[in-house]
């Protein structure tokens, strides 16, 4: 019996350290990605007033580059900044600024268009015919 019970008891220590190492796997990388990038809609471009510490930009999978005051961007970039930097941006609506705080990620997503295309719909004009009955013989 003891042999049974050792044999079970090594089976579950080997599946909860299993278990365990998986849950600080998947904390791991949802750390080292950081919290899900936060989306800002954007109907042309945004420009970047201020940069403190180290921040990138890049489009898609276009490697990241460095961030600096004045750059333009366009929708379709992502923001990132490291542990002590911070970016200010200025917005299409005048006056309008963002900051994105340390470790954080932004996406400036494209706006969706400002008129949504009309679709017309023409009934059709239908005829009603008088129907026959022919006898069969």
């Amino acid at each position: 019996m003891s042999t049974t019970a050792n044999v079970n008891q090594s089976k579950f220590m080997k599946n909860l350290i299993y278990i365990l190492a998986l849950g600080a796997a998947i904390l791991a990388t949802s750390f080292a990605r950081g919290a899900d990038a936060a989306r800002a809609t954007v109907g042309s471009v945004v420009q970047v007033k201020q940069v403190t510490g180290a921040a990138e930009y890049a489009y898609d999978s276009t490697g990241w580059k460095p961030l600096v005051a004045g750059k333009i961007l366009h929708a379709g970039a992502s923001i990132r900044t490291g542990n002590s930097a911070s970016v200010v941006l200025a917005m299409e609506e005048q006056g309008s600024l963002v900051r994105v705080g340390p470790s954080r990620r932004l996406e400036l997503a494209a706006a969706a268009p400002a008129q949504e295309s009309v679709v017309t719909i023409v009934p059709m004009h239908v005829r009603a015919r008088k129907a026959t009955m022919v006898a069969a013989n």
